[in-house]
């Protein structure tokens, strides 16, 4: 209960801030600093009716990963991706998605689980700003705490 308040209220922080109160609070992630797209080229601005409201990755030129509690709820007509963009409300591409997809297991209470799939209406133009990210091998074994 408790998370699902915090998170509404990150959301409507996000919000207030895409509608103008506070331009400067969501060019970067708290804590974090400044970079070009061409660093993080897999990285996307999930939008809802143009509005960022999460992050996601690039998994190839049709998918997208993101969080599930960025997802339930969302209207599939209002939702796109910004992708090969520094900033949130201009440059890049911004496709359409087709579907959404959450994890049948997400628990909203504990955000077991919390990823979801977003399916493109179009393929991705893939450049230097636009890349998928790197994925590890199957099998590949990944260290306890490396995240």
């Amino acid at each position: 209960m408790i998370r699902s308040i915090i998170s509404c209220l990150v959301i409507a922080v996000v919000f207030g801030d895409s509608l103008g109160k506070n331009p400067t609070f969501v060019e970067r992630i708290a804590g974090g600093t400044s970079i070009d797209i061409t660093q993080v080229p897999y990285q996307v601005s999930l939008q809802t009716a143009g509005y960022h409201t999460c992050g996601g990755s690039i998994l190839n030129q049709l998918h997208v990963l993101t969080a599930a509690h960025c997802t339930i709820g969302l209207l599939v007509l209002l939702t796109t991706v910004r992708v090969g963009s520094t900033t949130i409300s201009q440059g890049g591409q911004v496709i359409g998605v087709e579907s959404i997809s959450d994890h049948p297991a997400y628990n909203q209470l504990f955000h077991d689980y919390d990823y979801s799939v977003l399916k493109l209406k179009n393929p991705l133009q893939y450049s230097d700003s636009v890349q998928p990210i790197s994925l590890p091998s199957q099998g590949q074994q990944i260290p306890d705490g490396i995240f």
